[in-house]
This record gives structure tokens, sequence and C-alpha cells, in this order.
């Protein structure tokens, strides 16, 4: 049985338990996986950890230890290098795989990512604020790129059509 210090992967189709992550005395509330399936990242709102582990061995590769009271939104790049969160102290952070940080910023409620993805590539971050926009930003300095108005209120989600030709919004 699993508790909530653990992250469980599951086979869907047989109800079989695959691989077990442990997070020590970590209590999960956000995970996310990456796209390769290489890479397994959890969040820990009790704690303020991240914590990532290699998908094969379920090793555990790096702790960000620091108080954080909550994880707003979460994403990590195709290639799994890079990993971005926006926490309720309204700091942006994006961090490679070693745990280096690239950008960990105090951003205004106006340019905050709610709905974040990154491109092909994991070298632009986009993603959707509070007030309805949708930002591109650099995803190694957090410089903002450009940047459109698309909604009257927050955006919650956003999607990119495979050939990155088009930006889905919700």
């Amino acid at each position: 049985s699993c508790n909530s210090k653990e992250i469980v992967l599951w086979n869907f189709k047989t109800d079989v338990e695959e691989k077990v992550f442990v997070g020590g005395e970590t209590v999960f509330d956000s995970i996310k996986l990456d796209e390769n399936g290489s890479k397994v990242l959890g969040f820990d709102d009790i704690y303020g950890r991240v914590v990532l582990w290699d998908y094969d061995s379920a090793e555990q590769k790096t702790i960000l230890d620091f108080y954080n009271d909550d994880f707003y939104s979460l994403a990590v790049s195709p290639d799994g290098s890079k990993y971005f969160w926006l926490d309720g102290n309204d700091v942006t952070t994006i961090v490679g795989k070693e745990g280096d940080y690239y950008v960990n910023q105090v951003d205004e409620s106006y340019d905050q990512i709610l709905a974040p993805v990154f491109n092909k590539d994991g070298t632009i971050l986009i993603g959707g604020t509070f007030y309805g926009y949708v930002n591109f930003r650099d995803a190694e300095t957090g410089e903002e790129l450009s940047y459109f108005d698309a909604h009257d209120d927050w955006i919650r989600q956003v999607a990119i059509s495979p050939d990155e030709s088009k930006i889905a919004t919700a």
C-alpha cells in the first residue's frame, strides 16, 4: 500500500504497481512526468520541497529544500532538462535537471504564469496569466519575449499543437 510520502506509478491496464518513488518525510501534493518518461518531479506544500527522481532507477536526484506554502503551476520541458513552477510566495522558478537555477524571481500578479508549457526544444516557456495574457518567456533568463491579450480573466490551461503553429487557451 502507498502513503502520501510516496509517488506510486501504476500500470492502468493491469492495476499493478510498477514503481515507487520515495521522498522521506516529504508529502507530495503535485507531480509531473517529463515527456520522455525519464524524470519524475514531485512538489511538497507542507515542507516546501521539490524532489526530482530518475524514472528508470527511481533514484532521488535532487531535493530543492526551501519553505513555501503552496505551488500553483508546474511544467517540465519535453527533454526533461528544465522544470518550471510558480509558488505561493509569487516566485517564478526555472531550474535545470541537476537543480541549477535559471530563473528565480518574484513576478507581479499580471505576469504570473498559471498555465505553463514549454515549446518542443525547451527554450521558450509559454503560459497563461491571471490577467488573461499569453506570455512567452526565454526559458533560461525568464525575459519576456512577447505576449498578447487572450481572455478577460485568468487562463487555466494552455496547449500547443504538435507543429507549434497554434496555441489553445482556456
